[in-house]
Order: C-alpha cells, then sequence, then structure tokens
C-alpha cells in the first residue's frame, strides 16, 4: 500500500564512503540516523536530504540500498569522487553524467534528463558518460583503454541507477574528479577495503611502510581529493537549494512503502 507524503521534496545522496561526504557534513546540520551509522538526514532550502553511505562497489552499494532504503524518494543523486578519462575534465571539476554504462561498456542506464538539465543550469559540466567497474582504476594505461568508453569512471553509479530506477526513482550521476587522465593511484584500494567496502587507513599506511616512495604520491592525491570532495560538497548543497524551487515544474511526489 502506498500514499503520497507532505510537501517537503526527499532527495537521497548517496556516496561511497565517509571522507567524500565530510565536506557537506560539516557545512550542514546532518543528523546521524538511529540504529544505522550509514545514513544521515538534514533539511536544506525545503528539500529533506538523506545521505547514505554505501561502502565501495557495486555489490556493496546495491546491498546498502536493499538495507536502507524504507521509503521511495522524489530524486536519488549517486555522488561521490570519480577518476578523469577524458583529458578536458581537472581535479576538482563537478560532472553531471547523462548516461553510465557497466563495466562492458555495452549496458548503459541513464541520468533523468530534467535532472541533468537542472544540474548543468547550476554549474556542473555535462559529461556524455561515466563508467562504472568493480575494481579500482588505477594506471594511467587503464584509463586511456576506458577512455574509449566514457569520460569518467566510477564504481558505484551504474549499480545505483540501474536498482533505483527499477523502482520508478529518477536517477542522476554526478561526481568529482579527484584524479585526471595523466594521474595514475599510487596505492591499492581495493587491498584496503573490509567487506563493507569501507577502507582501512592502516592497510593504506602499511602500503607506504613497504614502500615510502609512495608517501609523497599518495599525500597529492589525498589533497585533491580533499579538494574535489569540497567542491562536490559546495555544487551539492546549491544544486539541492535549486531543486527546491522545482519541484512543482518537475512535477515529482514522494511515496512512503509502509513496512
Amino acid at each position: 500500500h502506498r500514499r503520497k507524503a507532505a510537501t517537503w521534496m526527499k532527495i537521497l545522496v548517496t556516496f561511497a564512503v565517509d571522507w567524500e561526504f565530510k565536506p557537506w557534513l560539516r557545512q550542514r546540520a546532518f543528523q546521524r540516523e538511529p540504529r544505522n551509522d550509514c545514513t544521515f538526514r538534514a533539511r536544506i532550502k525545503g528539500v529533506d536530504v538523506r545521505a547514505l553511505l554505501t561502502g565501495v562497489g557495486p555489490d556493496n552499494a546495491v546491498r546498502s540500498i536493499a538495507n536502507s532504503l524504507d521509503e521511495i524518494p522524489d530524486l536519488c543523486i549517486t555522488s561521490g569522487l570519480a577518476g578523469g578519462l577524458n583529458p578536458q575534465y581537472r581535479p576538482g571539476d563537478v560532472l553531471v553524467g547523462r548516461a553510465v554504462c557497466d563495466s562492458s561498456g555495452e549496458t548503459l542506464v541513464y541520468s533523468d534528463e530534467r535532472f541533468f538539465s537542472s544540474a548543468v543550469d547550476c554549474g556542473a559540466k555535462p559529461a556524455s558518460r561515466f563508467i562504472s567497474v568493480s575494481r579500482v582504476v588505477r594506471t594511467v594505461q587503464e584509463k586511456s583503454r576506458l577512455s574509449a568508453s566514457a569520460d569518467a569512471v566510477d564504481m558505484e553509479s551504474f549499480a545505483i541507477i540501474n536498482e533505483l530506477s527499477g523502482l520508478g526513482v529518477p536517477c542522476v550521476a554526478i561526481r568529482s574528479v579527484s584524479d585526471s587522465s595523466e594521474m595514475s593511484v599510487p596505492y591499492d584500494f581495493d587491498r584496503a577495503l573490509d567487506a563493507s567496502g569501507r577502507i582501512q587507513m592502516f592497510q593504506v599506511l602499511g602500503q607506504i611502510v613497504c614502500d615510502p616512495r609512495r608517501g609523497w604520491p599518495l599525500a597529492r592525491l589525498g589533497v585533491r581529493s580533499s579538494r574535489a570532495a569540497a567542491s562536490l560538497a559546495r555544487f551539492l548543497d546549491a544544486y539541492v537549494g535549486k531543486l527546491a524551487g522545482y519541484k512543482e515544474k518537475l512535477d515529482v511526489n514522494v511515496q512512503h512503502i509502509n513496512q
């Protein structure tokens, strides 16, 4: 049984890990939800925003949504950081993807055109396509190979849009570039992930201890990633505020699922 709810527009925003979300968390009075340390809520300019930390990778993203989604939002923004594949996109650029393909490059899901256009109007750079893969893309050579299929690479957008589109939820993929096409990732993120897709920093530090030459490249990537996350937070805050005035124009409603 479903019923229409009240006037607040409800937006679900997903991030893979907490440090992608932290700049926005500091900027707004997000409150952690009871009994779920991966979800946070805030009201921003007439919008009820729910932020969900899914963990890294497509499987964790789908599992997290299945375990946390107790209502149908008006919109899902799948967000976080991405690796640049197109040389025109630089660290800190906020991109909105018109489409997202799976790792094969053959199956596509699409951002809702209304929300894609409104993201561009708000300052995001339009990208024809993102590609979602199941492991961290580390080398310039891998990025060059994937650049034939997409403009940027992440690990969750395809799975999230594919999952929520099946529930009739409009989605839009928005990512901030942390490392451009000519930058390699100096450490193996995959080895540092636990079973829930959380990054274990002691594993990263262990790689540095084994090879101290990684220390400086890691620090540079950390600075770029922090700046990219801050850029993403500024964009999302402005974008959500813009969408608050679009509710009637976009003709969206909130639906709740009675458990």
